[in-house]
């Protein structure tokens, strides 16, 4: 065999080689597409749901304030309801004390 031969044996070994390396690489450029695929599916599933996220956040914003405000009002109400609590055991209690006395004097003026 000459020189000539070994090296066109060598270039073919070369050859092949290289033609492993590049069905490797198109093989894994084809498993990349698959994922790249599936990721933007995972994507534009995704982009609805943030986009429904988004707005309820941006309701629950615009709703707090107003939620906020019903909460003074109704604790101010409640204050209000139990001021007068107060004063209606206060006038229960005078009332009941006097009953007690007009009641004492009934026993006492015999009626």
């Amino acid at each position: 065999m000459n020189i000539l031969e070994q090296k066109i044996q060598k270039l073919e070994r070369w050859l092949k080689e290289n033609e492993k390396h590049i069905a490797y690489l198109e093989n894994q450029i084809g498993i990349k597409d698959e994922e790249i695929d599936l990721l933007k599916t995972e994507i534009d599933n995704l982009k609805p749901r943030l986009k429904k996220v988004l707005q309820d956040i941006e309701n629950k914003d615009k709703i707090i304030p107003t939620l906020e405000m019903q909460l003074i009002e109704i604790s101010s109400e409640l204050s209000s309801l139990q001021h007068r609590i107060q004063k209606l055991r206060k006038t229960i209690t005078l009332d009941m004390s006097h009953l007690g006395m007009v009641g004492a004097i009934r026993i006492e003026s015999g009626i």
